[in-house]
């Protein structure tokens, strides 16, 4: 499984309970699909498998890289190595011979050095968690993630090109490897030709698509999509859909994507999971066994009206 969540519970500080006991499986490959009525959790599922948001209780894994909040009072065991890259949340702290409690905080993401051992006795006091967190982040095999929003979000004083370089560019990765990765995440958006241009210079789907390739260039291998296509025309949206589905084909990716279409939920999706009401919980799924590639043809087929109508069903049954 690239994506692994067990118990997962999300309560905000102002007490909004955003998501009770979630239990998921996804498989490397799946496109699957998060379907809700507004204010159900969707976005905050998928910021928590991004590693944006800490969960209150339960287990977060991607790849092998496990997020998760330790019980109360549960000691670590007398030097265990933390790996590279792995932080504490705010909020805790590491000394040497004393526990890890409340009113000794550090900054947000302070790393701890590579081969650093927590010293005996040490314990993570209740909502804390050692996690390796941040949106296109490697895990131990690999397993990166990136992660498209709602808007495009792309720099107005930069060209469409160095939007999509962005990544790379924090990330140091030399100029000719990125200037080629850049050049084939622009191919496979069709926006090559658009390279030099602003966002100003570019309509609202050309955005997305440009933000698409912003996600590509890093080579995930896990894409989270939180409505990416809700502000679009319909015309402009079903093309994009047809688009992200064929990327999603060709490339091999796997793909978590939020929705409150059912059409465009039906239309991508090997798997659909419904939920429920605030606090969300999964409570249907609904698999979606049509050939790949999708074209337009399916939209307008009799399986793809049934497909919809059980959709319908599900949804209205958790109102």
């Amino acid at each position: 499984m690239i994506v692994s969540l067990r118990g997962v519970e999300k309560t905000f500080p102002n007490g909004v309970r955003a998501l009770d006991q979630i239990d998921l499986d996804i498989a490397q490959g799946e496109f699957v699909t998060l379907l809700g009525p507004s204010g159900c959790g969707k976005s905050t599922l998928l910021r928590l498998i991004a590693g944006l948001l800490p969960p209150t209780a339960g287990r977060i894994e991607v790849g092998d890289s496990p997020d998760e909040v330790i019980p109360p009072g549960v000691p670590i065991p007398p030097g265990v190595p933390i790996p590279p890259g792995e932080a504490i949340r705010p909020g805790a702290a590491i000394r040497p011979g004393v526990a890890i409690r409340p009113g000794v905080p550090i900054p947000p993401g302070v790393p701890i050095p590579p081969g650093e051992a927590i010293p005996p006795g040490e314990a993570i006091r209740r909502g804390e968690a050692i996690r390796r967190g941040a949106a296109s982040r490697p895990g131990k095999d690999g397993t990166r993630v990136a992660f498209v929003f709602q808007h495009p979000t792309l720099m107005p004083w930069g060209s469409v090109l160095r939007n999509v370089r962005l990544p790379l560019d924090l990330a140091g990765t030399p100029r000719a490897d990125a200037d080629r990765r850049v050049a084939a995440a622009l191919e496979l958006v069709r926006l090559s030709e658009f390279a030099r241009a602003y966002p100003r210079e570019l309509s609202g789907g050309m955005q997305m698509r440009a933000s698409i390739a912003r996600a590509l260039v890093t080579q995930p291998r896990l894409l989270l999509m939180d409505e990416p296509f809700g502000a679009l025309d319909e015309i402009t949206r079903n093309r994009l859909d047809r688009d992200i589905h064929e990327l999603w084909h060709r490339q091999r990716l796997t793909v978590v994507f939020v929705t409150h279409s059912i059409y465009e939920a039906a239309f991508l999706s090997t798997r659909v999971l419904v939920m429920s009401p605030r606090p969300g919980r999964i409570l249907r799924e609904l698999s979606i066994d049509e050939p790949h590639p999708r074209t337009d043809a399916l939209r307008v087929s009799e399986r793809f009206a049934a497909r919809c109508a059980q959709l319908s069903a599900l949804l209205a049954g958790q109102q």
